[in-house]
C-alpha cells in the first residue's frame, strides 16, 4: 500500500474540528444568519450562507489574524458587500463593493421606471414626484455624507426623514402659485411606505441594487396610518345645498351635472361616457370597458346604474340627437347649439377612431392605453375633468356654498344617502363599481330589476331634488322640449 507524500494530506487531516474565536463557534449576525468557526489542521475557517449558496474562507493560521479576517468577513456579510472566493475567483473584475456604489437616487430612479413600464405614466409620475421628497432629504450634505449609498440605510435614516417630512411645507398638488403648508399626515405616510417598497425593490435578485440580506429599516412602527375619517361626519353637499346648486345651474353645468346629483358616480366615469351607453327605455347607464379594453373604470369593473325619469331632460339635452360619441361635451360645442352635426366622419366610429389612434401610438401599458382613448375622446369634443372641476368650482360659488368642495362629494352624499334609506349594500357595492370578490359575491345575485326597485326607495327620498332637476330643465329648455314633443 502507498504511503502519503509530504506534499498529500490523510483523510484525518482534512477533517474539519468545531473551533472558537472570539470564545463562540457560532456567532449570530446583525441580518439574523449565523456563520461558524471550524479548524483543519493549523488554520482557522468560517463557513455560513451567503446570497443562497455555502461559502467557505481561510482566516488564518494563528488566532489574532484568524479574528482580525473575521471582524472584516462580519461587516461585509452585514453590509452587503462581501464577495466569496469563489466569486473572486469566477469574475475578478467583479467589485467587491458593487453594492455601495449604488446611491438611493438611482435606487428610485430604477423603481420609478419599473412602474412606468408596468403602470403608465401617469402612476410613475405620482411615485417620481413623491420620490423627489425622499432625494430632497438625501441631497443635504450631512446625510449624503453619513448615507452615501442605499445600502449604509438604517433606522436612524429612517427616523430623519419622517423628521424632515413633518416640518416640510408643500403646496396643494404641487402648484407653486399655492400658498405653502405642511405636509399632511396622509403625504408623509405615503412617502415612507414608498420608500419601504423601493428599498424592498432594491433587494430583488434581477434588480441587484442591494444586498440580499438588507434589512428593510422602515418599519410599521415608524409607517404610522393617518388618522382614519369619522363615519359621523356632516355631509358637505346635503341634499339642500344640492337643490340650491340645481335652481341656479345654467343649461351646460345642468345637463352635466345632474347626474352626478342622483348617481354614485366618480367624476371620471362620467367624462367617459359614451351615446351608446346610456338606455333611455330601461333607465339605466352602463359603464365598464370600452374600445377592446383600451379604457376601463377605476377598479376595471363593468356595472349598470339606473336613473330616474326627471334626468332624462337633462341628459337627452346633452345627447342632442347623436347617435354616438361622448355623452357630454365642451361647453363651447353646446352653447354653439351643435346638436346635429359631429366630428366624426361618417364613414368611422368612436371604436374605429381610437383603434387606429392606439396602432399609431402602441400604448405599452393598460393605463397608457386609456389616457390615448381619453386623449381621443377630448379631441372629439368630449369635456375634460379639468373643465369639468372648473365648472363645478363656478356653479358651487354661484349657489353660495363655502368651503372646499369637489365633484367626489357628491359621490360621497349621494352613497350616503343610499345607505340611509336602506338600499342594501351589495347594490351600493356594486352601483359605485366596486370590485365585489368576497364570498357574498359568490353566493348573491343581482339583476337589474331589483336594482332599480331599491333606487325608487332613494328616488322618493330626493324627490325635491329630481323636481328641482326637471323645473330647471323646462324653465332652460322649455322650447327645444315642446318643438321634440
Amino acid at each position: 500500500m502507498n504511503e502519503p507524500t509530504s506534499n498529500q494530506q490523510t483523510p484525518h487531516q482534512r477533517r474539519m474540528v468545531q473551533a472558537t474565536l472570539y470564545g463562540r463557534h457560532s456567532i449570530t449576525l446583525a441580518n439574523g444568519k449565523s456563520i461558524h468557526i471550524w479548524r483543519r489542521r493549523n488554520s482557522y475557517l468560517v463557513r455560513g450562507w451567503w446570497e443562497g449558496r455555502q461559502f467557505g474562507e481561510v482566516l488564518g493560521s494563528d488566532e489574532v489574524s484568524a479574528e482580525a479576517r473575521l471582524c472584516e468577513i462580519r461587516t461585509q456579510l452585514e453590509n452587503g458587500t462581501y464577495a466569496s472566493p469563489r466569486d473572486c475567483a469566477r469574475q475578478p473584475k467583479r467589485a467587491r463593493n458593487v453594492y455601495l456604489r449604488a446611491p438611493l437616487e438611482d435606487l428610485i430612479d430604477a423603481y420609478v421606471q419599473d412602474r412606468r413600464t408596468l403602470r403608465g405614466k401617469k402612476t410613475a409620475t405620482r411615485y417620481r414626484s413623491s420620490g423627489d421628497h425622499i432625494k430632497a432629504y438625501q441631497n443635504q450634505p450631512e446625510i449624503r455624507k453619513k448615507y452615501p449609498s442605499a445600502a449604509m440605510i438604517d433606522r436612524s435614516y429612517v427616523v430623519g426623514l419622517l423628521t424632515f417630512l413633518r416640518k416640510r411645507e408643500v403646496t396643494r398638488n404641487g402648484r407653486p402659485g399655492s400658498t405653502p403648508r405642511l405636509m399632511s399626515s396622509k403625504g408623509v405616510y405615503e412617502i415612507l411606505t414608498l420608500l419601504r417598497t423601493i428599498l424592498e425593490f432594491g433587494k430583488r435578485a434581477e434588480i441587484g441594487l442591494l444586498p440580499p440580506g438588507f434589512v428593510n429599516p422602515v418599519t410599521g412602527d415608524l409607517v404610522a396610518k393617518p388618522p382614519r375619517k369619522s363615519p359621523i361626519r356632516d355631509i358637505k353637499l346635503n341634499l339642500e345645498r344640492r337643490i340650491r346648486m340645481m335652481r341656479v345651474a345654467d343649461g351646460f353645468q345642468l345637463c352635466v351635472f345632474a347626474a352626478l346629483m342622483v348617481m354614485p358616480l366618480r367624476p371620471d366615469e362620467l367624462c367617459g361616457m359614451l351615446v351608446e351607453e346610456v338606455n333611455f327605455d330601461a333607465g339605466f347607464a352602463h359603464f365598464g370597458s370600452r374600445f377592446n379594453d383600451s379604457d376601463f373604470t377605476k377598479g376595471k369593473t363593468s356595472f349598470d346604474v339606473p336613473f330616474p325619469e326627471e334626468l332624462s331632460c337633462p341628459i337627452s339635452q346633452a345627447l342632442a340627437s347623436r347617435s354616438s360619441g361622448p355623452l357630454f361635451m365642451k361647453r363651447a360645442l353646446f352653447e354653439r347649439h351643435v346638436r346635429n352635426t359631429t366630428r366624426i366622419p361618417q364613414s368611422e366610429s368612436v371604436e374605429g377612431i381610437v383603434a387606429k389612434r392606439l396602432l399609431a401610438v402602441r400604448p405599452s401599458t393598460s393605463q397608457d392605453a386609456k389616457l390615448v382613448s381619453r386623449t381621443v375622446l377630448r379631441e372629439l369634443g368630449g369635456i375634460s375633468y379639468d373643465e369639468l372641476l372648473t365648472e363645478f368650482k363656478k356653479l358651487a360659488t354661484i349657489a353660495g356654498i363655502d368651503g372646499n368642495v369637489t365633484p367626489y362629494d357628491l359621490r360621497h352624499a349621494v352613497t350616503t344617502e343610499l345607505s340611509r334609506v336602506g338600499v342594501s349594500e351589495n347594490v351600493r357595492r356594486y352601483c359605485t363599481g366596486h370590485a365585489m370578490s368576497d364570498i357574498m359575491d359568490t353566493y348573491t345575485a343581482l339583476d337589474l330589476p331589483t336594482i332599480r326597485k331599491e333606487f325608487e326607495t332613494y328616488w322618493e327620498f330626493v324627490r325635491e331634488l329630481t323636481e328641482a332637476i326637471s323645473e330647471r330643465c323646462w324653465h332652460l329648455f322649455g322650447s327645444d322640449l315642446d318643438n321634440a314633443a
